[in-house]
Formats: structure tokens, sequence, C-alpha cells
């Protein structure tokens, strides 16, 4: 019999149904028997649709910086200021230093609209540095406003801090909670190029570019993606 790709929008492992057993893929989905996809719709999944896109940034972007988002500048409880808003859609990264003792709990919490449309939380968690250590975590969307940031149950870390970084991967827009993008063509400052870039693999719903983003050059993509429908 004919399989279905279903959104299984939260529900994860493994999936018995009365004609197979199902395993939920690395983007959430499920490739289940027709047969079955009466009972997993009612279960909460719901079908995918595939979309495909043309997007144009509407300015140049700018080359990425350290601490564009946000830094703080002493690791403590609290809010940490929005310095600049992302220009485009961008992925964002965390940064987590731990100073000269390490870190032994807390987290940086980023509140975000994706450029999905939807709203994201996405917490990184500071126990994991040692002694010298630096953390690098992408956000899990490509990001178009950051709504809110902070830390918190921090222990440890003498000296240590935390910032946001925007990076040269640009975000591209899709209905909420769309994975599997692909990339099919690729134009810089208005001109084809003959490599398309790939979607990112860390940040879903952003790709990287042939060329640097440095202010004076404009990025268009016609582009694919999966997504769940309501």
């Amino acid at each position: 019999m004919p399989n279905v790709q279903l959104a299984g929008n939260g529900l994860g492992g493994t999936l018995q149904g009365a004609y197979g057993t199902y395993n939920a893929a690395s983007d959430g989905s499920f490739t289940v028997d027709v047969r079955d996809a009466a009972a997993c719709l009612a279960a909460g999944m719901s079908y995918m649709r595939n979309a495909g896109e043309y997007f144009l940034t509407p300015v140049a972007p700018r080359a990425a910086s350290a601490g564009r988002i946000g830094a703080s500048t002493a690791l403590s409880n609290g809010p940490i200021a929005i310095a600049n808003a992302v220009d485009v859609g961008r992925a964002l990264n965390v940064i987590i230093s731990n100073g000269s003792t390490p870190l032994t709990a807390g987290a940086v919490v980023v509140a975000y609209k994706g450029m999905d449309n939807a709203l994201h939380t996405d917490s990184v968690s500071a126990a994991a540095c040692a002694v010298s250590t630096v953390i690098t975590q992408p956000l899990s969307r490509a990001v178009a406003v950051v709504q809110t940031m902070y830390i918190t149950g921090i222990a440890g870390g003498a000296g240590a801090y935390a910032r946001v970084d925007d990076t040269n991967l640009i975000g591209l827009p899709s209905d909420p909670f769309a994975v599997d993008f692909s990339l099919n063509n690729e134009w810089n400052g208005g001109t084809l190029q003959s490599t398309t870039s790939t979607a990112s693999a860390t940040a879903v719903g952003a790709t990287g570019v042939q060329n640097t983003p440095n202010s004076t050059i404009t990025y268009g993509f016609l582009y694919g993606y999966v997504s769940p429908t309501t």
C-alpha cells in the first residue's frame, strides 16, 4: 500500500499502527501506511503540503558581527537587553563563556518570532561549560524578530558572559513549523548564481549564500519546503 507523510505536531518517538510501526523522522514527521492515516490524524498529526516560494531580501543585509543582537557583560540572572533588531531574517547564535571557573547550572533563553511567523522559545544550557570553554549554540529556526532574552538559574562561572550574535545565514519566509527546506535557485545582487547554496542543517528555514553579506548585496531565493496543514 502507498505511504503518506504526516506532520507529527509534537508526537515523537514510535507509533504503533494497525498496519505498521512508525518512527518520527529527524524533522518530526512520520511516513505511515495510508490505511493508518485516519488514526494518526485523530491522534494529533496533520497532513503536510509541499510549497514553493520566491523571496527577495528587502534590504542588502549587513555583515554578521559578535553581540549584534545582545550581550551580557556579566553572566547574572535577568534580562539581556536587545541591542539591535534583526535587519533581515537570520540564523542567530547564542554564545556562552564560563570565564575562569566552570558553569554548573543555568540557561540563556531566547523567545522570538521565526521566519515561519510562529512563536518559538529556545533554551541554551550553560551547564556544559568547562573552564575556558565557550558554547556556541544556534537557535533552532531562522529569526524574524527577537522578543525577549534572559538568563536564568546561573551557578558558577566567574567572569562568565553571554551574547547573541547574528550570522551570515539568511532566513526564508515559510508557513508555520515548515521543515525540509531545499534551495532551487539563488540570485546575488540580481545575478543568478551558477552554484546554489544549501539550507542550514542547524537553523531550520535559514540558508547560506554564495557572496558574504556586506550591506551592498540583495539576495533572491527560489526554494521549497513542506509544512503542516490545518
